[in-house]
């Protein structure tokens, strides 16, 4: 067979968790082909899905290497870095995406989630609202900028204009058909950050009901959203359930932080609960 019959066959075998496979498939294929990127990303892939990460990374960097205009490359690099908590080695690769492919909003996303968890907030805003101003109907970038407003938002004073936008822009998000988890997630964040606990509590529910429709398992993050929010609504017993999933780290650094933030006022919530009684 020839590279592009050895790629698909070795794609549905990484969907199907037969790493072993998949990765001698697109051996055969950068043995054919002498090295497209396409087959060491997809070779890095499968690596990666099996636990090898040192092998993951070495072919990355030779897609990288091998065409260094290739966004996805560059984009697939950044995020394996990314997830490696890597964030200084990740952002050249971000920045390369965005500046090859400026059309895809994802390349925008990751680039602005590597800069937040590198504590340069103002920066990653300025990455979405640039997205924004380029793709105005696009919902996760909308929601992307409620996540991004909230995390770096002082929760002592409610109301504020900073916070006011990101409950706008993640009810917009919302209202633009954004994914149901996701969306409502970060308006449930976002009232939260606000201390509109009431309000909170609906969006928060309604992504937690989404991701088990899915069968998926709980999400520390939401998890520890519900926990904040039921500890100040009074209902201790609901957060104290809440936070047996609130407390695992999530792979995603920047969706941890947000669970870190929730968690830390799920404590305090419950501490001022315990001393009250």
């Amino acid at each position: 067979p020839n590279r592009f019959v050895l790629c698909r066959m070795a794609f549905e075998l990484i969907r199907a968790g037969r790493c072993e496979e998949a990765i001698a498939r697109f051996t055969e294929a950068i043995e054919l082909s002498g090295g497209e990127p396409e087959d060491w990303n997809g070779r890095g892939l499968a690596r990666e899905q099996k636990g090898d990460l040192v092998g993951a990374e070495q072919d990355f960097r030779r897609a990288v290497e091998a065409e260094s205009s290739y966004a996805f490359a560059h984009a697939t690099l950044g995020r394996f870095l990314y997830d490696l908590r890597r964030f200084e080695e990740a952002l050249p690769h971000f920045r390369k995406a965005m500046r090859i492919d400026d059309l895809n909003p994802l390349y925008g996303e990751w680039l602005a989630r590597n800069l937040a968890c590198m504590g340069r907030d103002e920066e990653a805003r300025e990455v979405v609202r640039q997205q924004l101003a380029t793709h105005p109907s696009n919902a996760d970038s909308w929601r992307m900028q409620a996540e991004l407003i909230a995390c770096a938002e002082a929760d002592t004073t409610p109301a504020t204009t900073a916070t006011r936008l990101a409950i706008f822009s993640a009810e917009l998000a919302r209202t633009l058909g954004g994914d149901e988890v996701r969306t409502n997630g970060a308006l449930g964040f976002a009232l939260l950050r606000d201390r509109a606990f009431d309000a909170a509590l609906e969006p928060t529910l309604a992504a937690i009901h989404a991701r088990r429709r899915r069968g998926l398992p709980a999400w520390p993050s939401l998890e520890a959203q519900l926990a904040a929010i039921c500890a100040r609504l009074g209902d201790i017993d609901e957060a104290l359930l809440a936070l047996r999933h609130a407390r695992v780290a999530m792979e995603d650094p920047f969706l941890d932080r947000q669970r870190q933030l929730a968690l830390a006022e799920a404590e305090k919530a419950i501490a001022a609960a315990a001393e009250i009684k």
